[in-house]
């Protein structure tokens, strides 16, 4: 099948399978099942606005972190393996692309080394065999230079390399285009990783904005809660100043009431029921007095339960300033360098793409200078 215009060869020709079969990896066949793995252990992550009271829960996170740093660990094996091959792939089809310009010009002379001669109409090597070619050659050699030069070499010192070897570079440089398209599959695949970290990247900025608006929710409740603690210890005080005066002004009432019976005792026969009711209020009085000793001991009691909810509330808020993004191997990093972590893959990967460009480019040359040098070949033939 055809992908981008670039037909894809059946075979790696000659020897060139036998080294891949060696280099294994470098082929860009080992990294499938890795790329594969790679893939099936990305996992969700999850932002923990406060943090969890469970231990079990605890191992689960720092699984997810283990999990987290490996897939990153992966990412960087995964790019310095195609750069790598890229680098393989580019000297290799350096080597192609001369030994494609050279082969089409390149026939076996049926005349010795020997009989040879100059010919002074085409400046070319004497013999009926290889004159046009070797015009053909040289020619194109002169409009290149140093390159030309070397090219002129390289055909002096292969002038036994026959059709056979011409087919066999044609199959290496298919299988070039084969490991090249891939190349193009990892990187797509690298993009569809790349788009579930962006989607990634959204969950975590929608939670935080969540987590952010919660703690901000809980301040202002803490604030409140703070505020009507204050009305609550002032109305408080104002209570327990009014029942002390009237626990002191209960204690003198009870002195006048003790001052006053000793008196009616003098005459207890003509003061018998003052002295009945004054001993009615006394007990009324220290029924008074208990009372409001309880209710001193309730106010109390209620103040220090406000002081509690207080530092309930204080703890809470330290939690939720401590928002962590909790990764899926289970440990937890910081909202800010879990969007450097993302930063720094986004960069990798536009990376990856830039050379995965500059390799296309470079075989869509290639493509062109095969395709001109079989034209000039079937023309000359």
């Amino acid at each position: 099948s055809d992908v981008d215009g670039v037909k894809r060869g059946g075979g790696w020709g000659g020897e060139r399978k036998e080294k891949g079969k060696e280099r294994g990896k470098t082929t860009g066949r080992g990294e499938k099942k890795e790329l594969d793995g790679f893939r099936r252990q990305r996992t969700d992550t999850k932002v923990v606005g406060m943090a969890s009271d469970s231990e079990e829960e605890g191992r689960r996170d720092e699984g997810r972190m283990r999990d987290e740093g490996g897939i990153e660990h992966k990412m960087e094996e995964m790019f310095k393996v195609m750069n790598k091959q890229y680098l393989e792939l580019a000297g290799e089809l350096k080597a192609i692309k001369r030994s494609d310009t050279a082969s089409p010009s390149i026939s076996v002379d049926p005349t010795p080394s020997s009989s040879r001669m100059p010919s002074p109409s085409t400046g070319g090597v004497g013999g009926a065999g290889g004159r046009g070619r070797r015009r053909s050659v040289f020619k194109h050699a002169s409009s290149g230079g140093l390159e030309g030069m070397e090219m002129e070499r390289r055909v002096s010192d292969r002038d036994n390399i026959t059709e056979e070897g011409y087919a066999m570079l044609k199959k290496e440089k298919e299988g070039l285009v084969e490991e090249l398209v891939e190349l193009r599959e990892r990187c797509r695949q690298l993009s569809e990783e790349l788009a579930g970290v962006k989607e990634d990247k959204e969950f975590l900025s929608e939670s935080t904005s969540e987590a952010k608006t919660g703690m901000e929710k809980a301040e202002a409740e803490v604030e409140k809660e703070r505020r009507r603690r204050e009305e609550v210890e002032a109305k408080l005080r104002k209570e327990v100043e009014s029942l002390t005066a009237r626990l002191d002004e209960a204690k003198r009432e009870g002195e006048e009431m003790k001052a006053r019976l000793a008196e009616l005792k003098k005459d207890r026969k003509s003061e018998t029921s003052e002295l009945t009711t004054a001993l009615d209020s006394l007990d009324r009085a220290q029924q008074e007095c208990r009372r409001m000793r309880e209710e001193v001991a309730r106010v109390e009691s209620s103040e220090k339960g406000m002081e509690a909810k207080l530092r309930q509330a204080e703890e809470r808020i330290a939690k939720m300033k401590r928002v962590l993004v909790v990764c899926p191997d289970g440990s937890s990093v910081s909202v800010e360098e879990a969007e450097e972590v993302m930063r720094t893959m986004k960069e990798q990967v536009d990376s990856s793409r830039k050379v995965q460009h500059e390799l296309e480019a470079k075989l869509k040359l290639l493509e062109r200078r095969v395709k001109a040098a079989e034209e000039e070949r079937g023309g000359e033939m």
